[in-house]
């Protein structure tokens, strides 16, 4: 007969080893053939903005594509010509030090020419940064190479040289008329 603690035990490992469980792993190689790995066995999954339109994406999704660069909440000049000139100015609510909004959810009642880009006009905004990521996608193009959704480091994009500079100025403290004098290359 089993003492107490024998039976304890019995009953620990075989509700470990329970027949519909399987049986144990085993912590040696396989005689002559090796386990193939973790990964091998996982069917490959495809990231969501390679799988999905901008449309489908679900509005986390949506945010993450945002690579936090700041150059589209930058001064913006357009000629005559149609072609577009960035400026060292930014949206009175960037922080440029965090390159990010600091009112996000309000910003459309506070700024109410700061554009409500959708996955409808995300193409055809053509003052928007080549390297955006909404813009790309919207035009079948894949996204950077550095882009923090493919790096894992929401830094990539600085060391990139993809963001906005921390001395930006903000346009409450420069005049319509500086503007012109404030550009710092074509877009």
């Amino acid at each position: 007969m089993q003492s107490t603690d024998e039976a304890a035990r019995t009953l620990r490992v075989s509700a470990i080893r329970s027949p519909s469980a399987g049986p144990p792993p085993r912590a040696f190689p396989l005689k002559g053939r090796e386990r193939p790995s973790q990964s091998a066995m996982l069917p490959l999954m495809k990231p969501f903005w390679e799988t999905k339109s901008l449309a489908e994406m679900s509005e986390a999704e949506w945010e993450s594509l945002c690579d936090g660069c700041g150059r589209c909440c930058l001064v913006v000049l357009e000629d005559d010509k149609g072609r577009y000139y960035e400026t060292d100015v930014a949206c009175r609510l960037f922080d440029a030090g965090e390159r990010r909004c600091t009112d996000y959810r309000g910003r459309h009642k506070r700024v109410p020419d700061c554009v409500r880009l959708t996955a409808e006009n995300a193409g055809a905004l053509a003052w928007m940064p080549e390297s955006c990521a909404y813009r790309r996608l919207a035009r079948g193009q894949s996204l950077p190479d550095w882009h923090p959704l493919i790096t894992g480091d929401p830094d990539s994009v600085r060391r990139a040289g993809a963001a906005v500079r921390a001395d930006v100025e903000s346009e409450a403290g420069v005049a319509d008329e500086e503007l012109e004098g404030r550009v710092t290359g074509r877009r």
